[in-house]
């Protein structure tokens, strides 16, 4: 399972091309098995948040706030 989640990755990667850094997010990010295979195969580092199943729901947060914010200046 860990190869089949990596090449997947390894293939939306080389769609969007290799540049420098990694950072994976999602719960999925928590399996250590697959983000070794993915570090074996860019041959580098993932970078992997302290609540990586988080960072969207955060990231959702932040764009409803900033909503808000605009829509109450105007």
């Amino acid at each position: 399972m860990h190869n089949s989640v990596a090449s997947k990755t390894i293939g939306l990667l080389d769609r969007l091309g290799r540049k420098g850094a990694y950072m994976m997010t999602g719960g999925v990010a928590k399996n250590r098995g697959v983000v070794e295979a993915i570090e074996q195969r860019i041959g580098d580092k993932v970078h992997i948040p302290a609540e990586p199943q988080m960072v969207g729901a955060l990231g959702a947060a932040i764009l409803a706030l900033q909503e808000i914010k605009v829509k109450h200046v105007k």
